[in-house]
């Protein structure tokens, strides 16, 4: 989730947004918040790789819960199970930016639940890779924005690091994503065609793209 100018609330109240926009933007940016981050992976200047999605499991349980990433740092080897948290609306929009670590410690998601608790003890949870189990050096929360005292709060609680989409986003300009302007390009057309269905009696979408929505 990178944040709009639109819903920039730094400095006014979420009244100022102008009405409907939020839940809009938020559904919209939920479709590219993880592709957001393994495009930025994939980009050879980016500290992390990743390898995939983790699965953690409580000791003696046969079923774990699958967070977002695993993330391989490229200098150190360091490997990291990252679980991704990124709200636009909710609460009134007091969770768009990571300012505290209550906004993380009232969280009961199982996933999220066990993902502070392998933050706390490494050997809290097993950790499974494709299916294999690994070893990891700690967990990354990464957030859609997060405040200079959100950052250390995070910390605090044990995670080794918070990544941001926003941060991402403006990682992007510096080095492109191999790929990232063809994938927006293509969404951007689909929402177009889709939009111009929707918005003119009669107009009939191409089989292609009916054939692309279904699939989707």
């Amino acid at each position: 989730m990178c944040i709009p100018a639109s819903l920039r609330l730094d400095s006014r109240a979420s009244s100022a947004v102008t009405p409907g926009s939020g839940n809009f933007l938020a559904r919209l940016s939920g479709i590219f918040s993880e592709h957001v981050v393994t495009a930025w992976c994939d980009c050879p200047h980016a500290p992390d790789v990743s390898i995939g999605r983790p699965a953690l499991r409580e000791p003696g349980h046969s079923h774990g819960r699958t967070l977002d990433f695993t993330l391989r740092h490229r200098q150190s080897g360091r490997l990291c199970a990252a679980g991704m948290k990124c709200w636009i609306t909710w609460a009134d929009y007091r969770y768009l930016r990571l300012t505290e670590a209550a906004q993380l410690q009232g969280l009961a998601g199982p996933a999220f639940v066990r993902f502070l608790a392998l933050a706390r003890d490494r050997a809290a949870c097993q950790v499974f890779a494709g299916g294999q189990p690994v070893r990891v050096d700690g967990a990354i929360l990464a957030r859609g924005a997060a405040t200079g005292p959100g950052r250390p709060a995070a910390v605090a609680l044990g995670v080794a690091d918070v990544l941001t989409v926003e941060d991402m986003v403006s990682d992007r300009h510096a080095w492109p994503p191999p790929g990232w302007q063809d994938f927006i390009a293509r969404r951007r057309s689909w929402a177009t065609e889709l939009s111009g269905y929707l918005g003119s009696p009669g107009c009939s979408m191409r089989a292609e793209t009916t054939s692309t929505i279904i699939a989707a």
